[in-house]
C-alpha cells in the first residue's frame, strides 16, 4: 500500500519485488545487459477447450485428477503436442473418449513442459481430446491457507493465482497469452467447503462418500492464466446488475463489510458498458477474498479473487476505500479478459487500461477532482520509478521475466498514455475510437499495433507520434520552461527546453501542448507545438502582461516540469486555476521556494481549499519547507475534517526536528 491506498496495493507489492530482484541502473535496471528478446513461443495446435476434472484435499494441500486438452493442430503432420506443466506428477496420459489409448510423454522440469507423443500425424482437419491424469502438490500457483500457531483460528481455504505464468504449477495446458479456449472444472471437496470458479455454476452434485463436486463452465474463449478456483466457507453477498447475477463472497467473521467494500460494483459494470460499447459479456460477476492473498486482487475471468484486506469497517472510510481496487479489476474484464495481450510484452494492454478505467470510473462517480488525483498519483508512481530505477519502453521483448513487467511502465505510464490519446482524440473521439477497439477486436488476444490502427482508423487521428515516443521508445520529457513579456511586440515569449538524458531509446518529444495566460480580465489558453528540439521559443500574443502563464494547465502532457517563476505567480496559479492538476503543481512548487508568501498561500489552502487532495498536498508542501513558520502553518491539519489530511499533516510532523 502507498498513502494508505489499498487500490495500489498489487502494483505497489509487483513493483516491490522487482526492487528486490533487479539492479537499480538507469538503463540497464530493468533487465540484465546482453538480455535476449523473449517472444511468444510457438505451438503446433489450437487449444479450443480446457476440462479440469479435480479433487482438492484442503488438509493434506493437494490436487489430483485429470486435465483434458481439446485441441486441434495448425499444420499437417504434427505428430507431438507440447504442454505446459510444472512440478506434476503425471501419471497417465490418452486420447479421451471409449476408444482412447495410452501416449508415450516426457516431462522436462527446466522447461516446465510436458511432451505427448502421438500415435501418429494429425491436421487440421483432426480434433484430438487429450486427457492428463495427474497430482500435484504445488508450492506456487494454487495456495492452500490453514490456521498456523500465530492465526489459530484462520479458516481453510484454497486459491489460485495464475498471472502471468503460474497456472502451469496445478493443472497442464497452454500456459501462455497467445491462444483462448473455452474451460470448465469440476472442482470436488468436502463439506463444507464450497467453489468459486469462472462462468456459470451448471450444477452441485452430492457424492456418495460425502464430498460434493462443483460444476463451473466458461463458455467464452480465454486465455487460460485466467482459470481459477476459490475454495472455503464463504458468506455470500448477492447483487445484481441488469439480469447478470454479482456476488461478494467473504470469510463469515468479514462479511458484515462485503456490501461496504463491494456495493459500487453494479455501477461499475454499467459505466464500463457504457465506455465500451459492449455490455458486461459473462453469466456472472462474483468477487471472492481470501486470507494471504499476495496482491489486492485478480481479474479472473467472471471471478476477481481479492485479499481480504480489502474489508474494511465504516471508521476506515474514506480515507481506506477499495472503489479504485474493485473499480480495477471490474475493468480487467474487458481489457485483459475479453481482450488480452497477444504477449507480455504487451501487458500494458491489460493493465494500463484497467487503470485508466478506474481513473474513469472515479471521475464519473465520485467527480473530476477525483479522479483527477488518481492520474497525479499514478503519474508521481511512474516518475518515481523512472527517476530511480529505470526508463524503457513500454512494449519491449528484453524482459528477465514476464513478471517484471508488471511494474509503473505498464501501470501508471499506461494510463497516462490512454490520458493522452484521450487529449489528442477529444471526448468524441476517444469514445468511438475505444467503442471500436473492443468490437474489433472483443475475445481476441492482440498487440499494441492492433490497438493503434483501431483508434487511428475510427477516429481519423495520427497516433503514431505519441506511440513512437512514449510506446515502443523510452522516458518521457524534462522541460525547463522560462518566460517573460515582450511589451513592444504585444508577445509572451517562453523557451523551453528538453533537458532528459537521450540515448538510442530516449529522444526529443514532440506534442501538442496548451499554454494558460492568466490576466486580471480572465484566462485565455492557447495550444501550440511542442516540438522534437532540444530548445523552443514559443511566442503568443497579450495585449497586457499576464498575471502567470501556466504550462499545460489540464495536465494532459506526461512530463516533468521546471518552470521557473516567482512565489507571487504560484499563488495566482493556485488560486486562479480550475484544474486539480494545476493547483496542485503550485503547491509543490510552492513547497520548494519556501519563503513567507509561499508559507502563507500553503497555509490558507490547508485550512480553506474545499477538495481534501488540496488539503492534503498543502500538508506535504509545507513539511517540504521545513521551517517554523511552515510547522506553524501546519498544526491546523489535525483538525481536518477529513482523515486523509489528518494523516497527512501527522505524516508531514516528522519532517521537523523536535515535537511538533
Amino acid at each position: 500500500m502507498t498513502e494508505g491506498l489499498l487500490a495500489r496495493a498489487r502494483r505497489i507489492l509487483l513493483a516491490a519485488l522487482l526492487l528486490c530482484s533487479l539492479p537499480a541502473a538507469a538503463q540497464t535496471g530493468f533487465a540484465p545487459l546482453g538480455q535476449p528478446p523473449q517472444y511468444a513461443p510457438e505451438h503446433s495446435y489450437d487449444l479450443q477447450h480446457v476440462r479440469l476434472e479435480l479433487s482438492f484435499d484442503l488438509e493434506a494441500g493437494t490436487v489430483a485428477g485429470t486435465a483434458t486438452n481439446t485441441v486441434v493442430p495448425l499444420l499437417p503432420g504434427v505428430d507431438a503436442l507440447v504442454f505446459h506443466a510444472a512440478e506434476l506428477q503425471v501419471q497417465r496420459v490418452r486420447t479421451a473418449g471409449p476408444q482412447g489409448g495410452d501416449l508415450p510423454f516426457t516431462l522436462d522440469p527446466e522447461a516446465r513442459t510436458l511432451t505427448v507423443r502421438l500415435d501418429r500425424a494429425y491436421g487440421p482437419e483432426d480434433r484430438l481430446e487429450i486427457a492428463i491424469d495427474y497430482s500435484a502438490k504445488p508450492r506456487t500457483g494454487l495456495y492452500f491457507v490453514r490456521p498456523d500457531k500465530g492465526y489459530p483460528d484462520k479458516p481453510r481455504q484454497v486459491f489460485s493465482q495464475g498471472e502471468p505464468d503460474l497456472n502451469r504449477f496445478w493443472f497442464p495446458s497452454w500456459d501462455y497469452p497467445n491462444d483462448r479456449a473455452t474451460t470448465e472444472m469440476l472442482a470436488t471437496v468436502k463439506l463444507p467447503y464450497e467453489v468459486i470458479g469462472n462462468g456459470k455454476l451448471v450444477e452441485v452434485l452430492d457424492r456418495t462418500d460425502g464430498r460434493r463436486t462443483f460444476h463451473w463452465k466458461m463458455d467464452i474463449p480465454h486465455s487460460t492464466y485466467l482459470v481459477s478456483v476459490v475454495i472455503g466457507e464463504f458468506v455470500r453477498t448477492a447483487d445484481q446488475w441488469k439480469d447478470i447475477p454479482v456476488t461478494y463472497y467473504a470469510p463469515r467473521e468479514l462479511a458484515q463489510n462485503a456490501r461496504r467494500s463491494f456495493g459500487e460494483t453494479p455501477a461499475m459494470l454499467d459505466f464500463f458498458s457504457q465506455a465500451t460499447g459492449r455490455p458486461y459479456p459473462y453469466p456472472q460477476y462474483a468477487q471472492a477474498t481470501v486470507y494471504d492473498y499476495m496482491w489486492g486482487g485478480m481479474e479472473n475471468i467472471s471471478a476477481t479473487t481479492l485479499t481480504t484486506r480489502t474489508l474494511h469497517g465504516e471508521r476506515a472510510e474514506p480515507g481506506y476505500s477499495s472503489v479504485g481496487l474493485v473499480a480495477h479489476e471490474a475493468a480487467h474484464q474487458w481489457f485483459g479478459d475479453l481482450i488480452t495481450c497477444q504477449d507480455w510484452a504487451h501487458v500494458w494492454l491489460n493493465e494500463g487500461f484497467a487503470d485508466y478505467f478506474e481513473i474513469l470510473y472515479e471521475r464519473h462517480a465520485h467527480g473530476e477532482d477525483e479522479g483527477d488525483l488518481v492520474v497525479d498519483e499514478g503519474r508521481n508512481n511512474y516518475l518515481k520509478e523512472a527517476k530511480n530505477e529505470y526508463r524503457r519502453p513500454i512494449v519491449t521483448y528484453r524482459y528477465p521475466d514476464p513478471i517484471s513487467l508488471f511494474d509503473s511502465h505498464a501501470y501508471e505510464k499506461g494510463a497516462q498514455v490512454l490520458h493522452m490519446v484521450r487529449y489528442l482524440l477529444g471526448e468524441e473521439g476517444w469514445s468511438k475510437g475505444i467503442r471500436e477497439y473492443v468490437r474489433r477486436h472483443a475475445a481476441q488476444s492482440i498487440t499494441t499495433e492492433e490497438l493503434l490502427t483501431s483508434l487511428e482508423e475510427s477516429s481519423g487521428v495520427t497516433l503514431r507520434p505519441l506511440f513512437d515516443q512514449y510506446v515502443f521508445g523510452a522516458g518521457h520529457p524534462d522541460l525547463a520552461v522560462r518566460w517573460d513579456y515582450q511589451p513592444d511586440r504585444r508577445m509572451v515569449h517562453l523557451e523551453v527546453r528538453q533537458t532528459q538524458e537521450r540515448n538510442e531509446q530516449v529522444g526529443f518529444f514532440s506534442f501538442p501542448v496548451e499554454i494558460a495566460l492568466v490576466g486580471e480580465a480572465g484566462t485565455t489558453v492557447q495550444r501550440v507545438p511542442l516540438l522534437a528540439k532540444e530548445t523552443q521559443d514559443l511566442y503568443l500574443p497579450a495585449e497586457t502582461r499576464p498575471r502567470t502563464v501556466v504550462f499545460d494547465p489540464k495536465g494532459w502532457m506526461l512530463k516533468t516540469v521546471d518552470f521557473d517563476k516567482p512565489a507571487a505567480e504560484w499563488i495566482v496559479q493556485l488560486d486562479t486555476a480550475k484544474d486539480l492538476l494545476a493547483k496542485l503543481e503550485a503547491l509543490r512548487a510552492l513547497g520548494k521556494l519556501g519563503g513567507g508568501e509561499a508559507v502563507a498561500a500553503l497555509g490558507k489552502a490547508l485550512r480553506e481549499a474545499p477538495f481534501h487532495g488540496v488539503r492534503t498536498v498543502a500538508a506535504e508542501a509545507l513539511a517540504e519547507v521545513g521551517t517554523e513558520a511552515a510547522l506553524a502553518a501546519l498544526r491546523p491539519g489535525v483538525q481536518d475534517r477529513d482523515g486523509r489530511v489528518r494523516a497527512a499533516t501527522y505524516k508531514a510532523f516528522g519532517s521537523f526536528p523536535g515535537e511538533p
